[in-house]
């Protein structure tokens, strides 16, 4: 069973011309990564644990740059807290603290099982993790405007 949508998955994102590579993980049967930009990577992994699930996930690495920004300011944690509120409202499972002196990293995810998974649903939620990316990233540029402007 794993197979067969493993394969439909692979099928579908060469169908949509994105590129991809997978790689090993002790944790799953197969990860499939797409590389977003150089500090963030949206993985679809099968794992070990699961018989009939999906994870699609993004994981943003902030620059230095953005971690000593966000340092930096004294309202770090309501950012990090909308942040999280939109994730949840985008139907997504924020995976990081929600009070934090220095985030390095956001982590999110999407699971998908697999008797809904049809290829419009996982591009939607690919979407989604995508749209969601771009929203955190223009949260940070915007706030990095906003603190040289100060």
């Amino acid at each position: 069973m794993f197979e067969e949508y493993a394969d439909k998955v692979r099928k579908w994102i060469k169908e949509e011309a994105y590129e991809f590579y997978e790689r090993p993980d002790i944790e799953t049967k197969l990860t499939i990564d797409i590389e977003e930009n150089k500090y963030t990577i949206i993985s679809i992994a099968f794992h070990k644990d699961s018989l009939d699930s999906i994870i699609i996930a993004a994981n943003m690495e902030f620059n230095e740059k953005e971690q000593n920004m966000l340092k930096s300011l004294k309202n770090r944690n309501e950012i990090v807290w909308d942040i999280r509120k939109f994730l949840i409202q985008m139907h997504l499972d924020p995976r990081f603290p929600i009070i934090t002196d220095n985030i390095k990293e956001i982590y999110f995810q999407k699971i998908l099982f697999f008797d809904n998974l049809t290829k419009d649903r996982f591009f939607e939620v690919l979407s989604d993790i995508s749209n969601s990316i771009s929203f955190i990233r223009g949260t940070f540029l915007n706030l990095g405007q906003s603190s040289s402007k100060l």
